[in-house]
């Protein structure tokens, strides 16, 4: 917890689940946090998703830098540039519900004002989609899976070394 917290002491901690039986999380948790944790009941995850999906909650900020995709598409018969938010807690990025359509080994974002290009090896031209992913204090990933057109097609018809790519970002010299 305390590497989570990178020396950061939060408003509140929580405690729920399985965990919440375990006197020693207790005592983990007060000391880190500063103040013993709030334990909630077995139903907390559930009433706390109701409450996100109702819009009178929402997840509090990472203190991540905002991350872009700059990108083409045609609207109106034209080609227009435009940039494309990750949000670092939606699973990816929202596009009309279309797939990107990836066509180099490389991965170009804007992660708060600096640009950055990613290497991504053995990518194949294809759709994608494509979101970030928080990780430990100071670091991130990006996540590409292909999308097929035809997902039933079975594990006969696909790569299984394209489905997925991971890349770390190492977001500790990135300005916010």
């Amino acid at each position: 917890m305390a590497a989570v917290l990178n020396g950061a002491v939060p408003a509140v901690t929580v405690l729920t689940g399985g965990l919440a039986w375990f006197p020693q999380a207790h005592r983990v948790m007060a000391e880190a946090g500063g103040s013993p944790p709030d334990v909630l009941g077995p139903e907390a995850a559930v009433l706390g998703t109701l409450l996100l999906a109702a819009g009178q909650a929402q997840f509090a900020p990472h203190g991540l830098p905002p991350v872009t995709l700059p990108s083409h598409r045609i609207r109106d018969g034209l080609l227009e540039e435009t940039s494309l938010p990750l949000p670092w807690t939606d699973s990816f990025a929202p596009r009309d519900g279309e797939p990107l359509v990836l066509e180099n080994p490389e991965l170009i974002l804007d992660i708060g004002r600096r640009r950055v290009t990613l290497p991504v090896p053995g990518l194949t031209c294809g759709q994608y989609r494509v979101g970030v992913r928080p990780s430990w204090s100071g670091t991130g990933v990006v996540v590409l899976r292909a999308e097929y057109a035809n997902r039933t097609a079975g594990p006969d018809r696909a790569d299984p070394r394209r489905d997925v790519h991971v890349l770390p970002l190492d977001l500790q010299e990135m300005p916010r």
